[in-house]
């Protein structure tokens, strides 16, 4: 068992408890990874995160027609999250 931050206890054994977890953790990643690219394109307004090195790569005409740093601040990126815990790491 583990004590929550509201001192509430989890049970890691119980699958509902991983899935809140999961659930979670899938959240704060997408928050953090969603944050990156905003300050990429509104603050920072570069692509260091590689958007445009994949494009050329795999969409090579596409990329020569676009003048990428113009460009990539306004595009839009959509952030899919997939979290699986395993399991625990807790041994009773």
């Amino acid at each position: 068992m583990v004590t929550e931050e509201t001192g509430e206890e989890i049970d890691f054994s119980k699958e509902k408890n991983l899935k809140k977890v999961e659930a979670l953790f899938t959240k704060e990643i997408k928050q953090q990874v969603e944050s990156g690219i905003y300050k990429s394109q509104h603050e920072l307004k570069t692509d260091y995160l590689g958007f445009g090195k994949a494009l050329r790569k795999y969409e090579p005409e596409k990329f020569k027609s676009l003048k990428w740093q113009e460009v990539y601040p306004t595009v839009p990126v959509t952030v899919e999250v997939k979290c699986k815990v395993s399991s625990s790491g807790l041994q009773t």
